[in-house]
């Protein structure tokens, strides 16, 4: 006979889960202690897996034990409604059925796909791809990643059906303004019927939920009928519940219901698929979804204008841990006053006001009264925006987060708070929470509802970019009246400087996510010297490389900076770099390595100001390295101008009347066309090329002489493009041109070659403002400061000779391949495309470029652990920005070995005998690798092995690098700790298995570490 319990155990045996401290039954209680947000609870208690494996304390899988055919369809609609949980396991009789539980069946909307159907006795390994181990080490998600794409899940449909239903409604002349509303209105009306609150029965049959939905169906389809049942609802909850006037209201024909009836049904809607309304269940649809409507709302163009953009969760829940959570965790009280001056959609407050709730609750002993909970909301919650749009979703957010904490027989007859601030209404119905006002208006007396509050934290994302709004021009002009500089109107640095006026007495803590390029652009300089010197700094959390993949709608570097007013005489700050890594791409959770934690002192920021790059990307020994560059050579500028050579960028277009004739016959040099090492162009005068010759900067005409260099504002694979050209041209302001004179041809070739070089590469990369933060792009600022030695002679001709070849070799190749380019026959050839020329620059001219580096070291005078930092930016940190998986690859032996070889290197002086020898041996195991570093009693027959490694250790290296590396901060972000010790007569280290953790650089931090515990250990010996 069948046995259920049986055939589930050993499928959780099968992919070691059985045993494992993270899996739940929901047969029993433990579960419950998780901390499961009410509605996430509610939710698995509706679906009700037999089982389910958590990550993060997520639920991430999900198992069913013979749950029935007629079940089983009901029960994927609520996984995939879920919307948490990737893939669902579903064991019948002989069967064991595998879901991804975020996608719809192609062919049937309202069933899941089929990942895997498998055998209930397969002895294929087949199910094993599914172990804990491919899980977690990402191997399984790497392998199927095309099968989980965001368009896939339920709240891209939902928000998508959302969008072009208010199109369809401003396309049948209703305001998009109340379209918003009405929609927004309706969600609420089914988050209420999917939940069971009891509604009037003169509206809403409540015998069931379907009987509901089909009640709000018939209202949503008449409408006198619907503008009742919205002022039925508006009274029954009060509130600032999508105010919408009596008038607004009037304009709703049955043209527009018929289109908000085919949303809510499940009709056809423009071009794209049906709505899938009709499979929402808003029961189980996470709350967080529900308000993240905002993005959809305010529409695209109001994003641009008003730079906002909505904020990862990720980034919420960390800033909360450093603030609101660790504040509530240490105090006696439930009081944690949070103001956000730009709160969006209200994710921040939401976030926030959970955390309140959850001490309130522990206080009570999990019991709190409704009018308990609202004091905690009302004493303790505030936000602003300029946007209406905005302030509506944020109260919406609220309002639904308190629903969240109530029964459904409880929900009918509650009434919401006021939280809005009207103006036009009276005290009774007026609310001192929220405000509609821009932050910068300083002058507005609005704020003096707010600013005696006493904040514990202002938290939040302000606007970012260059806005010349009226306000933020007023407030910046009040700035300058105090010597305070804020650079090209730049919104996040007026933000950073406006929450002093609203911190009391100096306790308030601050954590705004800014553009991180306020640490790095050369204009904000004075910005930044005036805040290091008047703020302390606690915390900077860089996320600038991994921007494009955490604000999907747009490439947004950034940074959450912590700090108050007022400055400590010494303070240290926390500096963490975010870097791209597995666990992000497949399933966005961010793993903070060690190594990108660094701690720095305060002043020694404002004494170095360059120093802000390093921090993201380099560590101690790089910031030694390039003070000693700095501090060592002239810059690029002065070398430049001792040679009497012409440096800059060239026309700027113009839309006004700015004609410029003066250049008008000169040959123009698209910037699309500026290809490395390529000297020939088919090329057309200004004059043809634009006709109207309007131009707004002329640029600098001398460097349109020949003899040039020219170089590209953008970057290559890994290094600047660039060309000698011995004819005149002009060229674009995004293009630059070094010019000459005749006798200077071979200087100008040696200088493109050592801007080629390896170590121009790293240091641009190090000291950009774009490249490795926003686009990769170098401006011409960031190249006047490379730093540069005088050219002797003998160099000159060096450099310029392999300028030269370099030259040759893809002039022929151009030559030869012109044709191919141009045609389909490059498909049969092993040449890359054109457009593809210069990111192969390296592959194409390794030998000439290896003799440039050759060279350029020797010039440099360039140590081996120099020569380290620089290839470690070149194969490590510049692919990793750029989202390559080199860097994430396992090493092979070779790449292990050189980084046996730095501790080879160094302890072969330390231990020499007799009787005390250094060897290394290299354990490799599936997902880690492990070093043991001996000090042995014969001379080794090598210094670096790679024995076989036995099972039992194999197991070991993968138990400890699982359990004990990563240190969790968050739900979604963890901290990744190298495991380093010492034995007796050895030490060890063990790290993931990815090339950026046993590069040579890493081995000499690393190294650093070892020798300074060892010589503590030796002093405290003595």
């Amino acid at each position: 006979m069948y046995n259920m319990k049986m055939s589930l155990n050993s499928l959780l045996k099968r992919l070691n889960l059985l045993e494992n401290k993270d899996l739940y039954r929901t047969a029993e209680k433990k579960w419950r202690d998780l901390g499961l947000p009410q509605r996430t609870r509610e939710s698995l208690e509706k679906i009700a897996p037999t089982a389910f494996f958590c990550i993060n304390d997520e639920p991430f899988v999900l198992f069913f034990d013979a749950p029935g055919k007629e079940k089983e369809k009901l029960i994927q609609r609520q996984i995939w409604n879920f919307n948490r949980a990737p893939l669902a396991f579903v064991i019948d009789d002989t069967t064991i059925t595998v879901f991804n539980a975020l996608k719809l069946n192609k062919d049937n909307k309202s069933c899941l796909q089929i990942l895997d159907e498998l055998d209930i006795n397969d002895s294929s390994g087949e199910i094993d791809k599914y172990s804990l181990w491919n899980l977690l080490s990402g191997k399984y998600w790497e392998n199927n990643k095309n099968k989980f794409k965001n368009n896939t899940r339920v709240d891209w449909y939902l928000l998508k059906n959302i969008e072009e239903t208010i199109l369809l409604l401003e396309e049948k002349k209703l305001p998009g303004k109340i379209a918003k509303k009405i929609i927004g209105f309706l969600i609420f009306a089914r988050y209420l019927v999917d939940r069971g609150v009891k509604l009037d029965e003169e509206f809403i049959v409540n015998r069931d939920v379907d009987a509901a939905r089909q009640s709000l169906s018939v209202i949503i389809q008449k409408p006198q009928r619907l503008v009742d049942f919205y002022n039925y609802l508006k009274n029954a909850f009060n509130g600032d519940l999508f105010e919408l006037a009596e008038a607004d209201l009037l304009g709703i024909d049955s043209n527009h219901c018929k289109t908000l009836h085919l949303l809510f049904q499940g009709g056809d809607l423009l071009k794209s698929q049906k709505s899938l309304f009709n499979i929402y269940d808003f029961s189980i649809i996470p709350v967080e979804l529900i308000s993240n409507i905002y993005e959809r709302f305010i529409g695209k163009d109001k994003q641009v204008k008003h730079k906002a953009f909505y904020t990862p969760p990720f980034l919420v829940d960390y800033t909360l841990e450093k603030t609101v959570n660790k504040h509530l965790n240490e105090s006696g009280s439930s009081r944690c006053r949070v103001l956000d001056p730009a709160c969006g959609s209200g994710i921040f407050l939401v976030e926030a006001f959970r955390q309140i709730v959850a001490k309130g609750k522990k206080q009570k002993n999990g019991n709190l009264t409704a009018r308990e909970l609202e004091r905690l909301l009302i004493d303790n919650i505030y936000g602003i925006d300029k946007d209406e749009d905005a302030i509506d979703i944020a109260v919406f957010s609220l309002y639904i987060t308190l629903l969240d904490y109530k029964e459904p027989k409880d929900i009918a007859n509650y009434k919401f708070p006021y939280l809005k601030y009207r103006k036009d209404k009276p005290a009774a119905g007026n609310g001192l929470n929220f405000f509609q006002v821009d932050f910068l208006d300083w002058r507005n007396p609005i704020f003096d509802f707010i600013k005696d509050k006493q904040f514990d934290f202002i938290i939040g994302n302000p606007p970012w970019g260059s806005i010349k709004s009226k306000e933020n021009k007023d407030f910046i002009e009040k700035c300058k009246k105090e010597n305070i500089i804020i650079s090209d109107f730049q919104v996040a640095q007026s933000f950073m400087l406006r929450v002093r006026d609203f911190t009391g007495k100096g306790k308030t803590g601050i954590a705004l996510i800014v553009t991180s390029k306020i640490l790095y652009n050369a204009n904000a300089v004075h910005f930044r010297n005036y805040f290091l010197k008047n703020f302390e700094i606690n915390e900077v959390f860089n996320f600038s490389p991994v921007g494009r993949l955490v604000f999907t709608s747009s490439i947004c570097p950034g940074a959450v900076i912590f700090y108050q007013t007022g400055r400590s005489p010494k303070n240290e700050i926390k500096h963490i770099s975010l870097l791209p890594n597995l666990y992000f791409r497949l399933f966005r959770s961010l793993v903070i390595e060690k190594s990108n934690i660094k701690i720095i002192d305060q002043d020694i920021l404002r004494e170095f100001d360059w120093l802000w790059k390093p921090l993201l990307y380099g560590n101690s020994l790089d910031y030694h390295f390039l003070k000693r560059l700095i501090l060592s050579h002239k810059k690029f500028n002065t070398f430049l101008r001792d040679n009497d050579l012409q440096f800059g960028a060239g026309l700027k277009r113009a839309n006004k009347n700015k004609s410029r004739e003066n250049i008008a016959d000169l040959m123009f040099l698209p910037p699309e066309s500026v290809s490395s090492f390529i000297n020939n162009y088919d090329l057309k005068r200004v004059r043809d090329k634009y006709p109207d010759l309007l131009f707004e900067d002329v640029g600098i005409v001398e460097t349109y002489k020949a003899p040039h260099l020219i170089i590209k504002q953008g970057i290559g694979k890994d290094r600047p493009i660039l060309t000698f050209l011995d004819f005149p041209c002009a060229f674009s302001n995004v293009v630059y041109g070094i010019a000459g004179k005749n006798g200077q041809k071979k200087l100008l070739k040696a200088i493109g070659a050592l801007l080629s070089s390896d170590l121009t590469a790293y240091f641009l990369f190090m000291n950009s403002v774009e490249w490795g933060v926003d686009r990769g792009k170098v401006l011409k600022r960031e190249f006047d400061n490379i730093p540069l030695v005088d050219l002797n002679e003998i160099y000159v001709d060096k450099l310029d000779e392999n300028f030269v070849k370099i030259t040759q070799k893809f002039e022929q190749l151009n030559r030869e391949q012109r044709h191919l380019w141009e045609g389909e026959a490059h498909a049969n050839s092993s040449l890359p495309p054109k457009e593809n020329l210069d990111s192969e620059t390296g592959n194409l001219a390794g030998e000439e470029l290896a003799e440039i580096n050759r060279i350029v070291n020797e010039l440099y005078a360039l140590s081996e652990m120099e020569k380290d930092l620089i290839d470690y930016a070149i194969n490590i940190s510049i692919p990793l920005f750029k989202n390559k998986p080199a860097p994430l690859r396992s090493p092979d032996s070779g790449q292990l070995e050189k980084y046996a070889r730095v501790f080879v290197d160094y302890f072969r002086d330390w231990y020499k005998g007799p009787d005390e020898y250094f060897k290394v041996e290299i354990y490799r195991a599936s997902y880690f690798t492990g070093m043991n570093f001996k000090i042995v009693a014969e001379v080794p027959e090598a210094p670096i092995e790679e024995p076989p490694i036995p099972a039992e250790i194999s197991r070991v290296i993968e138990l400890l690098g699982k359990s004990v590396s990563l240190e969790k901060i968050t739900k979604d972000i963890f901290i990744q700790k190298d495991i380093k010790g010492f034995e007796a007569d050895s030490f060890y280290v063990i790290k993931p298995n990815e090339y950026k953790s046993w590069h040579p650089a890493t081995a000499r931090i690393d190294l650093l570490e070892f020798v300074d515990a060892i010589l503590k250990k030796d002093a405290q010996s003595t």
